[in-house]
């Protein structure tokens, strides 16, 4: 596996570490302050926008891993890409290039 592929494993547990720490901080915060019902949807309404735009950098950034090592022949990342490309996650969808990375990849 190429140094890349372990970064990305890298960002997955970053931003899943950073999700739960948000997710719990928060909830001792409003078990804490016993702030009103709706102040606290606010609060989760906030997190949850910041958690899903870590989550499409954290996806961008992917396609970008994933790119690079699918041209270098690996087939978990052709397979990856091509997961990506047919549910348009970090690239636009593309269902013949679905279909090419996972022809790729089973090669």
């Amino acid at each position: 596996m190429i140094e890349g592929m372990t970064l990305m494993g890298s960002f997955v547990v970053i931003f899943h570490s950073l999700a739960i720490i948000m997710i719990h901080a928060l909830s001792k915060f409003i078990a804490a302050t016993q702030i009103e019902l709706s102040t606290s949807m606010t609060l989760v309404r906030s997190m949850l926008k910041i958690l899903h735009s870590l989550a499409r950098i954290l996806i961008h950034t992917s396609s970008e891993f994933y790119q690079h090592a699918a041209s270098q022949g690996q087939s978990d990342a052709q397979f990856n890409l091509g997961l990506l490309y047919t549910h348009g996650h970090g690239v636009e969808k593309n269902d013949a290039k679905a279909v090419e990375y996972y022809q790729q990849a089973d090669d």
